[in-house]
């Protein structure tokens, strides 16, 4: 078994009266290593308790510097396991420290194992919705039964306009659903798409892998059909009546989603606390953006039943 974590020697300090940051790495509690990295940082901010630098507002830049190379290292010990490879400490000092010339030949560089990175970081960090990072693991999940259909393994040097067409065909004819039935409806293939194009060029702007022409890879979509009810129809469902408490709250529910417009992922978030003065005031799920909705007279009287709480199903 493998194990890591940083370490500081608060006895080694340089002219600036700082430590480096050293990772110290052990397999099967011998052979350990200390692998430098590169990072210095004061005892005072540093958490000998945690082995982490202590949440201060001059210790964000370094913080994140080492989210980065944990994630590495745990990385290199899962892809040397996955081979059934020992992950000893010089091996993976080695490939730790690898050349990074090598690296950005864009060969040597695992496409998937850049995905997952790409996935990590951005679910570490805030950067997206939880519903963004699912749909990074779909796009995966397709990327993976692709390499699959075509029997070889996909690298980033494949993707051209070749890969475009027969990966994209793959989706809209070929790729199985959770029904059992084939292929993606056009947006859904498209977001697929569009993700890809996201992904390789964060990691092209990060300096992983080299340039790659994306500008053949088009994002197709169709215009979908948007069903709404009217002011009267809305009225008259939310005067139905039903001896079932279940069907109250769906009913109340959903009068409630129509006339605020908020995504489920927000109208299920609505609690007391979150309505002043007549407004809901919540941040979105999926934007991260702060909204302001005001509420109609029958939303504020369906919402009103369970004090201003939304009903959980």
């Amino acid at each position: 078994m493998s194990k890591h974590y940083f370490y500081v020697r608060k006895d080694h300090l340089n002219k600036n009266g700082l430590s480096q940051i050293l990772i110290r790495y052990y397999f099967d509690r011998h052979a350990i290593k200390y692998f430098p990295t590169g990072n210095y940082i004061s005892p005072k901010n540093w958490s000998f308790e945690k082995k982490w630098p202590k949440n201060k507002k001059d210790n964000h830049e370094i913080i994140e510097k080492l989210k980065v190379q944990d994630l590495k290292l745990n990385n290199i010990v899962v892809d040397l396991k996955e081979k059934h490879i020992e992950p000893k400490a010089d091996l993976v000092k080695e490939l730790f420290f690898s050349d990074s010339d090598f690296e950005k030949n864009g060969k040597s560089i695992d496409l998937f194992t850049q995905l997952d990175l790409f996935i990590k970081r951005r679910d570490m960090n805030n950067e997206v919705s939880d519903d963004t990072i699912k749909d990074y693991k779909t796009l995966r999940k397709h990327l993976l039964a692709y390499q699959v259909y075509q029997g070889y393994q996909i690298k980033f040097d494949h993707l051209d306009y070749n890969f475009y067409k027969n990966f994209l065909n793959f989706l809209l004819h070929k790729t199985q659903k959770p029904d059992g039935t084939k292929g993606l409806r056009i947006n859904s293939a498209g977001k697929q798409i569009k993700n890809l194009k996201i992904f390789v060029k964060d990691r092209i702007q990060s300096g992983i892998i080299p340039f790659i022409d994306l500008s053949s890879f088009k994002v197709i979509s169709e215009k979908a059909s948007h069903i709404y009810l009217t002011k009267e129809e809305i009225e008259k469902i939310a005067k139905k009546e039903f001896k079932k408490a279940r069907l109250c709250k769906a009913r109340d529910i959903l009068v409630i989603g129509c006339l605020t417009g908020l995504r489920y992922s927000d109208l299920s978030r609505i609690t007391s606390e979150k309505v002043e003065n007549g407004i809901i005031k919540l941040k979105q799920k999926k934007t991260k953006a702060n909204v302001f909705v005001p509420l109609r007279p029958l939303a504020h009287k369906s919402l009103s039943k369970y004090d201003f709480d939304i009903p959980k199903m």
